[in-house]
């Protein structure tokens, strides 16, 4: 997947370690983003049976963190990838909802105001 995302040009970061600031400090918590694509899309890659919700819970916990509003969570264990896709947008606009390529499940998160937390709606 990295070979073919540099054979197309785009930058792409491995193993990109992610700090969480507490009062003013970074703390190195040893969150590893899988692969950053372009400075804006975070992938996390899985090879599970099937995706739970607590890969969402991480890759929502990682577009947070780090500020950034669209992430891709690939199970490569599936007979065809597009079934093993799923897209998380961290909406900071409002809760409407973006459009959804038929082969992707996306999650649209409303951005969190203040520290409740955000509900997920199911795009189809």
């Amino acid at each position: 997947m990295l070979y073919e995302l540099v054979e197309h040009g785009l930058r792409v970061e491995t193993e990109k370690a992610m700090s969480v600031m507490y009062k003013g400090d970074g703390l190195d918590c040893g969150y590893r983003l899988d692969l950053l694509v372009e400075r804006s899309v975070i992938v996390e890659r899985r090879v599970v049976e099937r995706l739970s919700p607590i890969h969402a819970a991480q890759l929502l916990t990682y577009l947070k963190l780090s500020g950034h509003h669209v992430g891709l969570l690939i199970n490569v264990n599936v007979r065809l990838l597009r079934d093993g896709l799923r897209r998380l947008v961290l909406d900071s606009r409002s809760n409407s909802a973006l459009p959804a390529c038929s082969a992707v499940e996306e999650y649209v998160v409303p951005f969190p105001k203040s520290r409740t937390k955000a509900s997920r709606s199911l795009i189809r």
